[in-house]
């Protein structure tokens, strides 16, 4: 996996990011994603690891950090558009069709309108799966959101999960520092 420097800039990385990049660059991009989320580099993460995934990997990373917030949201607002997006997003993952797409973005707008960050999380699952073109900003937005939701409890555990999905590899944090 090649990771380069107009990549990081085109997903929006930092100025801190940059440097780091530069410096480190004989590095792979699998190693500075796991320093980042181990620097507490949370926002270059996201945005690390949504611009390096596939469109596949970018909607099951959004669906899965949508429904990490559900219990977040609850049934306070009386609403199933959350859930519906999701639904919506996994029926695209599982017969990726311009009608589930167009079903899947139809419930993200429905999402959309609820005023909780876990309602914008499931929003932005449904329009990562909806619209290939904005899928890595989706991506990382729901990550994003559904951080929001929690208060930052579950940062490092949504931005782990987009590692995994991304390479395959289920980091248990006993490798030591690269």
């Amino acid at each position: 996996m090649k990771l380069t420097l107009e990549q990081m800039i085109d997903a929006g990385c930092c100025d801190r990011a940059e440097k780091y990049f530069v410096r480190h660059k004989s590095r792979s991009a699998k190693t500075l994603l796991k320093q980042s989320i181990k620097q507490g580099y949370y926002h270059d993460a996201r945005y690390g690891l949504a611009y390096m995934m596939t469109h596949r990997q970018r909607v099951e990373w959004a669906i899965y950090c949508a429904e990490s917030c559900l219990p977040v949201y609850g049934d306070s607002h009386n609403s199933k558009a959350p859930m519906a997006a999701i639904e919506a997003a996994k029926a695209w993952l599982l017969n990726p069709t311009e009608k589930n797409a167009t079903a899947a973005a139809f419930a993200a707008s429905a999402a959309a309108y609820a005023v909780v960050a876990a309602a914008y999380a499931a929003a932005a699952a449904a329009y990562a799966a909806a619209a290939a073109n904005a899928a890595a900003y989706e991506a990382a937005n729901a990550a994003a959101c559904a951080t929001r939701a929690t208060n930052g409890a579950n940062t490092v555990e949504l931005l782990w999960k987009g590692y995994e999905i991304l390479t395959g590899e289920v980091y248990t944090g006993s490798e030591g520092n690269e």
